[in-house]
């Protein structure tokens, strides 16, 4: 069953910047779905890369990674930075470029006599599930058949 989602506005401040810097933007309101944005954007980005699409990868990467000069590109490189304490996990998800990359960084791992695998970073997870359903989505799986294959498909000309 497949679901319509919305998203509602967000509330942005503009933050003073001198000429040389990116310009900065404060989120008052709509940290999180920008974040989910921006983590489904590089999930979408390394799914093309992976189906050799490579333009279009490269359209995803100009909505996640500001280009040009910067005074500090370790900080301006990001289109969003999430809170301070998501910032690491999120740079591994929009700068690993893949999802086996982003699986060697983060790989399962679990203790001793447990019975289930501990979990993976928030955000690597909301990537891994993002990459699953586009692959599922477009290539198809066990109980759907490939999207090119489904009734009603677009097709191009």
């Amino acid at each position: 069953m497949r679901q319509c989602i919305f998203s509602v506005p967000m509330v942005l401040d503009q933050k003073q910047t001198p000429t040389t810097h990116v310009e900065r933007r404060q989120i008052i309101d709509g940290q999180q779905r920008l974040t989910t944005l921006q983590i489904f954007l590089a999930a979408l980005r390394d799914f093309c890369h992976e189906q050799g699409c490579d333009d279009l990868a490269m359209e995803c990467d100009s909505f996640l990674l500001n280009k040009g000069m910067m005074a500090d590109p370790e900080m301006d490189k990001f289109k969003v930075w999430p809170t301070m304490l998501d910032r690491s996990q999120f740079a591994d998800v929009i700068t690993s470029g893949s999802r086996n990359a982003l699986e060697k960084k983060h790989p399962l791992t679990k203790r001793k006599y447990a019975r289930k695998w501990d979990p993976r970073p928030r955000m690597v997870e909301a990537y891994l599930f993002f990459h699953n359903q586009l692959k599922e989505f477009f290539l198809g799986s066990p109980d759907e058949p490939p999207l090119e294959k489904r009734s009603g498909a677009i097709s191009a000309p």
